[in-house]
């Protein structure tokens, strides 16, 4: 939810990053397929953008893409991917976390 990822006065923290994400076209078409229940009050990539974030070029096919910390993918075709891409990830950072005994 990219309306609440910022503290106030910080800006938003993934400004300049790169990400993959469901497409603003697709979410302006979802209403008339059910997928949501009504129109958005604002579309993410548009938000993203404007918020410094680099948008990169997707088919909604599935796509993951890794920036520092930020793991995105372009869909729920994405999820395995992202499943995949995440755990070792998050395996390290937790055990760069521990203390040694």
């Amino acid at each position: 939810c990219t309306n609440h990822a910022e503290v106030p006065g910080a800006g938003f923290p993934y400004a300049g990053y790169k990400m993959v994400t469901f497409s603003d076209a697709t979410d302006k078409m979802t209403p008339k397929l059910g997928y949501i229940p009504g129109p958005m009050p604002w579309f993410v990539q548009e938000t993203l953008k404007a918020k410094g974030a680099e948008i990169l070029p997707s088919s909604e096919s599935g796509k993951c893409h890794v920036d520092r910390e930020l793991i995105t993918g372009d869909s729920p075709a994405a999820a395995n991917a992202l499943g995949i891409l995440a755990g070792p990830i998050m395996v390290e950072a937790w055990a760069k976390r521990q203390k040694p005994v």
